[in-house]
C-alpha cells in the first residue's frame, strides 16, 4: 500500500499545472474501480470513498497540500457526482449557491488557496456556470423551436393529404375506363405508405394533370390554377421538412454541447467538494454553508 501512495503522490505533485492529464491517468490507474462504480454507484451514491485502498493514503494529512489533486483524479472514474439524479435548474442552483456563498467569505476563501484552490478556481467555476446556462437557454430556444416546426409539418401534412386524396378520387372518377391516363398519372396503383414516396408522387401528379384537365374542368369546375396551387403546397411541405430536419438537428446540436457543460460544472463542483472535504475539515459549519454534511 505504501508503494501506491508514494506514486500517487509523486504524480500529485509532478502533474500539478497538467490538470487536462486526469482523465486519462484515472482510467489507466484504475480500471476496475472505474467498472464498479459504474456498475454499483447507481445504486449507492453515498459510497465511501475509504473503501478504495488509494484513499488509505493519509489523505487528510496537512502535510500534503496536493491531496486535492488525488481527489480530482478519482473524481473521473468514481463518478461520486455531487449532481447525480439533479434537475438541470437544481444543479444551477447548487453551484450558484456554492459560488456565492464561497466569494462572500473571506475567510474560506483563504482555506481553498492554501489548497490550490484560488479565487480564480472559484471564478472558473462562475464562468463555467454562466456558460452552462447560456447553452441551456439556447437549448430550449432550440427545442422550443423544433416543436414549432413539427406542429407545422404534421397539420400541413394532414392537409395536403387530404387535398391529394379528394383530387385523385375526382380524376378516378373521371377516367376510370381510361388506364393510360391512371398509369400516366401513376394513380393506378395504392398511394404509398412512406411520406417521402408519396411527396414524390403527389409532386408528379400535380405537374402532370394540368395536360388532361379539360374533363375535370367541364365535369367539377377545377382551374388550371387549382393544380399550380397544389404544387405549391407540396414544394412548402418539402420545404418545411427540410426545416425541420435542420431544427432537429439544431437542438441535437444545443443538447451536447449544454450537456458537454454540464459536464464541466459537475466536474468542478466535485472537485471542489473533494477540496473542501480537507480544507474545511476543521470547520463544519463552513462545509455546511456549500451544502455538504459535515462527517
Amino acid at each position: 500500500m505504501y508503494d501506491v501512495c508514494k506514486i500517487m503522490h509523486s504524480a500529485a505533485e509532478i502533474f500539478t499545472v497538467t490538470r487536462g492529464f486526469l482523465p486519462a491517468l484515472a482510467r489507466i490507474i484504475h480500471i476496475v474501480p472505474k467498472w464498479y462504480t459504474r456498475r454499483f454507484l447507481p445504486q449507492a451514491p453515498t459510497f465511501a470513498i475509504s473503501y478504495w485502498p488509494v484513499f488509505s493514503c493519509n489523505l487528510y494529512d496537512n502535510n500534503h497540500p496536493k491531496n486535492y489533486l488525488i481527489y480530482s483524479i478519482n473524481s473521473y472514474y468514481l463518478m461520486l457526482s455531487t449532481m447525480t439524479g439533479k434537475s438541470i435548474a437544481q444543479q444551477f442552483a447548487q453551484a450558484d449557491a456554492i459560488i456565492q456563498n464561497i466569494l462572500r467569505n473571506k475567510e474560506m476563501q483563504q482555506h481553498f488557496a492554501a489548497y490550490g484552490f484560488p479565487l480564480k478556481r472559484i471564478k472558473e467555476g462562475q464562468t463555467r456556470l454562466k456558460v452552462a446556462r447560456e447553452m441551456q437557454a439556447m437549448t430550449e430556444e432550440q427545442r422550443d423551436t423544433q416543436y414549432d416546426t413539427n406542429q407545422q409539418w404534421k397539420a400541413d401534412l394532414q392537409q395536403a393529404k387530404r387535398s391529394y386524396k379528394e383530387y385523385v378520387t375526382l380524376v378516378r372518377m373521371v377516367y376510370q375506363n381510361n388506364p393510360t391516363v391512371m398509369r400516366k398519372l401513376r394513380i393506378d396503383n395504392r398511394t404509398p405508405q412512406r411520406i417521402q414516396d408519396w411527396m414524390d408522387q403527389a409532386r408528379f401528379f400535380y405537374t402532370k394533370v394540368p395536360a388532361f384537365n379539360t374533363p375535370l374542368e367541364q365535369r367539377f369546375g377545377l382551374k388550371p390554377e387549382v393544380w399550380s396551387q397544389a404544387l405549391m403546397e407540396i414544394h412548402a411541405l418539402i420545404s418545411v421538412k427540410h426545416d425541420r430536419l435542420q431544427h432537429k438537428a439544431n437542438a441535437q446540436r444545443a443538447t451536447e454541447q449544454r450537456d458537454q457543460e454540464l459536464k464541466k460544472l459537475s466536474e468542478w463542483v466535485r472537485e471542489l467538494k473533494y477540496v473542501a472535504r480537507v480544507a474545511l475539515k476543521e470547520d463544519p459549519q463552513l462545509q455546511e454553508a456549500l451544502g455538504m454534511v459535515a462527517k
